[in-house]
């Protein structure tokens, strides 16, 4: 069954709270109006629809110019597996367009899906110590994060 991409469109507190609830994505989530803010003040959501139900969600902060920083990316548990990550991952990357650079945090779990899909790792930082293990770009600061990436082309 096709999935419908949206941009930006309309989502309810409630719709956001569930998604995020349901794929237990690590964020304070139990204030609604914290949640409206983060939606009113987001820049950039692709949202992903099968008929009017929210399956997937990816909210990035950007200036559409320069740099686009992904902070989320959630698919819920009942659709993975069917590389919806992946199309949200190309739409967004079809949207900014190749003068954005796209960045984004991972978590350790989600490492493997980013360099499945081309993503280059720059930096690897210990979560327990906050230094630096790896570091592919010399002249990238690390913020203490499990590993950032950097747009590549996705495959």
């Amino acid at each position: 069954m096709p999935y419908t991409i949206k941009i930006n469109a309309p989502l309810s507190v409630q719709q956001v709270h569930d998604l995020y609830q349901q794929t237990h994505f690590n964020k304070p989530i139990n204030d609604p109006t914290r949640l409206q803010t983060m939606i009113d003040e987001t820049p950039l959501v692709l949202s992903m629809w099968d008929g009017a139900k929210l399956i997937g969600f990816a909210r990035c902060l950007t200036d559409f110019e320069y740099c686009c920083y992904l902070s989320d990316l959630l698919i819920l548990p009942a659709y993975e597996g069917h590389h919806l990550g992946r199309q949200l991952m190309t739409t967004l990357q079809a949207y900014i367009g190749p003068r954005v650079t796209l960045s984004l945090k991972a978590a350790d779990s989600a490492i493997g899906f980013y360099e499945r899909i081309g993503l280059l790792r720059t930096c690897l930082v210990s979560a327990e110590s906050g230094r630096i293990v790896e570091n592919r770009l010399r002249s990238l600061s690390c913020q203490i994060i499990q590993a950032i990436f950097l747009e590549r082309n996705l495959r």
